[in-house]
């Protein structure tokens, strides 16, 4: 090899064969508490993903809005809306951020707030399906079954295997006199793994 073939092999070297950076070490505890949520421990889960947090993880913004639904599982709605708040301040453009704000928002009791958190998220992603079956929990809770009735269906036919939205659109069905409906609605729920059943239909019941 002449010594300009060996310079040229060596720069391409050097530009190309390092791999990629190493993982921040707050990565492996984000999957962790990711895992702990996902298994039924958001007090575990909140505990890791804040040590993540603390470590340096790719995404901070995404882990802040993970620890804020870890934390709404937990009860600690207050703190949970200050760490979604965290994330949009790090980034204003993270739909699912300000669909977990107004998540947290509707839980205190600010229906306002929620309704323009999500009017911010719908303008970064109309078609992410949480966010049409948070627009129907928010609904519910206002009291408009039938306007709850539009985004959960919705929400529905976007991502038909979200188990959530069909329980709420039994809720909803039922708040609107359609009993057989709603008892169908909760079937669907069931099916894709629902599992406050005895809730919802004590609540179609009320409803009668």
């Amino acid at each position: 090899m002449s010594v300009r073939s060996l310079s040229v092999f060596l720069f391409l070297c050097l530009a190309g064969c390092s791999g990629p950076p190493p993982a921040p070490p707050g990565e492996a505890l984000l999957a962790e508490g990711r895992r702990q949520f996902a298994d039924g421990d958001p007090a575990a889960a909140a505990r890791s993903i804040e040590a993540a947090l603390t470590e340096g993880v790719r995404e901070p913004a995404l882990a802040e809005t993970s620890l804020g639904n870890a934390l709404v599982a937990d009860g600690r709605v207050e703190e949970a809306k200050e760490r979604h708040l965290r994330a949009i301040s790090l980034d204003p453009d993270l739909h699912v951020a300000w669909v977990n704000l107004g998540i947290s928002q509707r839980l205190l009791g600010d229906y306002a707030g929620a309704a323009e958190s999500y009017a911010r998220a719908e303008a970064l992603a109309p078609d992410y399906a949480e966010l049409h079956a948070s627009k129907g929990a928010l609904a519910l809770s206002r009291g408009d079954a039938a306007t709850a009735e539009v985004s959960l269906r919705r929400a529905i036919a976007l991502s038909p295997d979200l188990a959530v939205p069909h329980a709420n659109l039994a809720l909803a069905l039922a708040e609107l006199g359609r009993r057989e409906e709603a008892e169908a609605a909760l079937k669907e729920a069931v099916a894709r793994g629902y599992a406050r059943e005895a809730v919802v239909r004590a609540r179609i019941e009320a409803a009668r």
